[in-house]
C-alpha cells in the first residue's frame, strides 16, 4: 500500500508538473487555453490519469449502447450533420477522487468544481487547464443566482 501511494502521489506531481510548465505565460483571466498546449494537456492528463487508475488497481470499459430517445427529445433529435458524438453535458454526481479520473479518461471532460478548489496547490492548475467552471457553492438565494450566472 505505501508503494502505491508513492506512485500516485508520483505521477500526480508529474502531471502538475508538466501541466505547470505547458501553462507558462498564459494568463487564465484573458480566457482558456487553445491551440496545441491545449491538446497536449489533454493527451498527457488523460494518459496520466490512466496510469493512476492503474496505480489503484483499478480499470474501465467504456461501451457504446444505442438508445432511441425519440421520446424525450422529439422524432429528429438525430441529425446527421452533428459534428461530433459527444454531449455537452454529462451530469454524475461521485463518491471519492477516483470517480473523476475514470470520468476524464472516458470523456476527457471539464467539471465544475467549488471556487476554493482555484487556490488548492496543483489541483488549481490542473482545474484552471482543463476550462472547469468555478462554481461558489451556498444555499442563500444570491449564491444560486449567481451558480445561475456563471453556468450560463
Amino acid at each position: 500500500m505505501p508503494t502505491r501511494f508513492m506512485l500516485l502521489l508520483l505521477s500526480f506531481l508529474v502531471m502538475v508538473f508538466v501541466v505547470r510548465v505547458l501553462c507558462l505565460f498564459h494568463d487564465f483571466e484573458k480566457g482558456p487555453i487553445t491551440g496545441i498546449r491545449k491538446s497536449i494537456i489533454k493527451k498527457w492528463m488523460h494518459y496520466l490519469s490512466w496510469i493512476m487508475l492503474l496505480i489503484c488497481g483499478m480499470r474501465y470499459e467504456k461501451k457504446h449502447i444505442e438508445f432511441d430517445y425519440t421520446k424525450y427529445l422529439g422524432p429528429d433529435y438525430k441529425i446527421e450533420k452533428r459534428k461530433s458524438n459527444y454531449t455537452s453535458t454529462i451530469v454524475a454526481n461521485h463518491v471519492s477522487w477516483i470517480d473523476a479520473l475514470i470520468l476524464y479518461c472516458c470523456f476527457e471532460c471539464s467539471f465544475a468544481p467549488t471556487k476554493g478548489i482555484k487556490d488548492v496547490p496543483g489541483v488549481g492548475v490542473l482545474a484552471q487547464a482543463t476550462d472547469c467552471i468555478f462554481i461558489p457553492r451556498g444555499s442563500t438565494e444570491e449564491a444560486r443566482n449567481q451558480t445561475v450566472e456563471i453556468v450560463m
